[in-house]
């Protein structure tokens, strides 16, 4: 019984993908009906627009894991920011034995810019920038065909 369902959604898949297909190539519902077996060029459309509403779903979700996968990739890398932040770092001055230990803020500073990019990159992620406002100048023409101006006034 299991795998007569597995062949029944294979063949789902299969006849939903060929009206994708014929409906892009802008094959009237009637035409599609008949060659795909619907009783009604109105079941072919209804059948297409679940399809593509079951595909926007899964798209949706497969977006929402991919964001999350991305966050916790960006808080793994900000944590090993942070553990460079907290060290101490030192640098030699001199040469061989000659010389001596300085402290070396460096590896710090490049660790709050690394911090900065990530929180950046995190709150585009999540839509939290405000959106950039654009401003055009210029003129736009509109031309309405089959309306007699006068009549408007």
């Amino acid at each position: 019984m299991a795998s007569r369902s597995r062949v029944t959604e294979a063949q789902l898949a299969e006849r939903r993908t060929k009206l994708i297909q014929l409906r892009s190539q802008k094959r009237s519902w009637d035409d599609i009906a008949r060659e795909l077996g619907y009783n009604s060029g109105a079941a072919a459309c209804q059948d297409l627009k679940r399809t593509l509403e079951q595909r926007r779903e899964q798209l949706a979700l497969t977006a929402d894991e991919y964001r999350q996968e991305e966050l916790e990739h960006l808080e793994m890398l900000a944590r090993k920011a942070i553990e460079v932040m907290e060290r101490e770092h030192f640098k030699w001055i001199g040469s061989g034995d000659e010389g001596s230990s300085e402290r070396d803020d460096g590896p710090v500073l490049a660790a709050i810019e690394s911090l900065r990019r990530l929180s950046e990159r995190r709150s585009r992620l999540l839509g939290l920038d405000a959106p950039t406002r654009v401003e055009a100048e210029g003129s736009l023409t509109v031309t309405v065909v089959g309306v007699d101006p006068a009549e408007l006034t």
